[in-house]
């Protein structure tokens, strides 16, 4: 009720917008509460629920747009643009304020979506969802080469320009994504908003992040299958500019660096295992000209860019780490979906139940039952293989030359990448509970408080830190 109430009491002419709540459950509750919301407050919410037949392929969240779209267009006088919130996206109330003037000023402007901030982020942000990479970095350098796409979860469109593709794409995920460069691809603008005008919750476990993980990655491989991976011959959308194509054709590449990634996280503590107990006489390490400069300026250098990066980067936080421990979960879902028969569903972040509750203090679970816990096996299985890799490399590399000196580095960064969710799990953060985090503010309506609107959480070093000690003990001992 608190995203409803934000939208029902946006500052803006009440004649001039409408809120309907598309219930795809069907819940009398909610029905009632609208009601009730609506004699209280003198509001005229409108709840709407599809029927959806036993036989028929429902398409979840885009196929419940579709009807809103359709039901709504003549009700009333209709109307230019319409607007979308997850249910729990709580807006500001000058939301629609802030947003629909860049489609006023734009005929040609068909989406405009908002930066998505969260105030029920864990502090420390270990599993770097707080998304700042995202919002403050890539979504800004997009809008800029005009590549820009919608995340979802509030988003104002042009109902014209949607009607022009169809409405949203029948996909059961990743409408939102999938919508958005249709809607380029046919010549429509798409903006990135980098306002402080929303505010949802994150995945409030491990559990749940991992569901919603694979979830973008089910959307991502059914864009790129639906686009005809943006073949310039088989696209279906005919105007797509060459810096989308091209911007696409990356996305693309990267998403299939996945299983190389994955592969060379699997052979690297083993090939450096193997080379540490190769059987070939060592060669001691004697004075050579020189190479204790080069040492030293090797050294060096690495601190410079380490000490550049905390300096300039440090706002990104662990963002960028779960490319590795997020790894297997997309992986998974890639080799799934290659399968004849792939089922794909939809399963809303917020239902998705921790077995181990660890961010509740109350409920949370033993530190054993959390990291024994299926979530966790494969981490832990691989961080202990790779770290008795790595022991024996500095344990046998010490008093040699040692030539794998990179791949050791390498090797360290991927123990504390992956074992990022087992850390997490060992020193798990405890987030209270949502309305603790909020605040009754401007007529009545609860909103996050300022503190949790914008939380970010520095960068924790100690990756570096492990680094340089690497190379120290590889290099001088």
């Amino acid at each position: 009720m608190d995203t409803i109430s934000g939208a029902a009491t946006q500052d803006y002419p009440s004649t001039r917008f409408r809120v309907f709540v598309l219930d795809d459950f069907k819940d009398g509750k909610l029905e009632k509460a609208i009601r009730d919301y609506n004699r209280a407050h003198g509001t005229s919410v409108y709840y709407l629920a599809r029927t959806k037949l036993p036989d028929e392929s429902h398409f979840y969240k885009a196929g419940n747009l579709r009807f809103g779209l359709t039901t709504t267009e003549n009700m009333g006088d209709g109307s230019v643009y319409f607007a979308s919130l997850d249910v729990d996206m709580i807006p500001e109330r000058d939301w629609l304020r802030r947003l629909i003037p860049h489609l006023i000023l734009d005929d040609g402007m068909a989406l405009v979506c908002p930066a998505q901030w969260h105030y029920n982020l864990p502090d420390p942000d270990l599993l770097g969802q707080a998304g700042h990479a995202s919002m403050e970095i890539f979504e800004p350098m997009y809008d800029n080469i005009g590549c820009s796409h919608c995340f979802g979860s509030g988003y104002i469109v042009r109902r014209s320009a949607l009607e022009q593709i169809g409405g949203w794409p029948k996909v059961p995920v990743g409408e939102d994504i999938f919508c958005s460069y249709m809607l380029a691809g046919h010549g429509w603008g798409i903006a990135f908003i980098k306002e402080f005008v929303q505010y949802g919750l994150t995945a409030g476990s491990f559990e749940a992040l991992s569901k919603q993980r694979m979830r973008w990655a089910d959307g991502d491989q059914l864009l790129m299958k639906g686009i005809n991976f943006f073949n310039p011959a088989r696209d279906p959308a005919p105007r797509r500019t060459v810096p989308q194509r091209l911007y696409a054709i990356l996305k693309i590449l990267r998403g299939y660096t996945v299983p190389t990634d994955c592969i060379a996280m699997v052979l690297l503590p083993v090939t450096l295992w193997i080379a540490s107990h190769h059987s070939g006489e060592a060669t001691q390490k004697g004075p050579t000209e020189g190479g204790g400069t080069l040492r030293l300026l090797l050294l060096a250098t690495i601190l410079a860019d380490k000490l550049s990066y905390c300096m300039i980067h440090w706002k990104i936080g662990r963002q960028t780490e779960s490319r590795f421990w997020a790894a297997p979960w997309t992986m998974a879902r890639m080799v799934y979906l290659m399968l004849p028969k792939a089922i794909v569903s939809f399963t809303a972040t917020g239902t998705v139940k921790s077995a181990v509750n660890e961010r509740d203090a109350r409920r949370r679970k033993g530190i054993t039952s959390r990291l024994l816990s299926p979530v966790m096996t494969a981490y832990m299985g691989y961080t202990v293989a790779a770290l008795v890799s790595l022991a024996s490399v500095l344990v046998h590399g010490m008093g040699k030359e040692v030539q794998g000196m990179g791949a050791a580095v390498r090797l360290v960064e991927y123990i504390f990448k992956v074992s990022v969710p087992l850390r997490y799990m060992a020193f798990p953060p405890t987030v209270a509970e949502r309305r603790d985090l909020m605040e009754e503010g401007e007529l009545g309506v609860y909103r996050p408080k300022n503190k949790y609107k914008l939380k970010v959480s520095r960068r924790v070093t100690w990756l570096d830190v492990a680094e340089v000690a690497t190379i120290l003990v590889l290099g001088w001992c």
